[in-house]
């Protein structure tokens, strides 16, 4: 009789131990997912900073080089479409390139 009852105090031990060990596991997978959480919302803001910087300096760059160009009094786009004078629609003037093609 007294086995009996070690027995069924062991097996009671046995349960309740169980039962604690599926707590701290939900507790430690909870813990767990708030961690990836944070991180994940870390990691996004530090993306939508880095995102807001290039951006910046996209536009920063940009910025620069219309006041080049305006600095330079729009001369600076010769460089660009070459001495085009002359020669644009409805003028008449065909440089001899053009004309070889016609």
């Amino acid at each position: 009789a007294f086995l009996m009852q070690e027995v069924a105090a062991l097996r009671e031990q046995i349960q309740e131990d169980r039962a604690e060990t599926a707590e701290q596991r939900q507790a430690d997978e909870a813990r767990h997912m708030r961690e990836v959480a944070a991180i994940t919302r870390r990691f996004e803001q530090q993306a939508e900073e880095l995102r807001a910087e290039i951006n910046t300096s996209r536009i920063e760059q940009e910025a620069s080089t219309i006041e080049e160009v305006a600095d330079d009094g729009g001369n600076g786009c010769t460089h660009i479409y070459g001495e085009a004078e002359g020669r644009g629609e409805g003028s008449g003037d065909l440089d001899e390139s053009r004309r070889s093609l016609v």
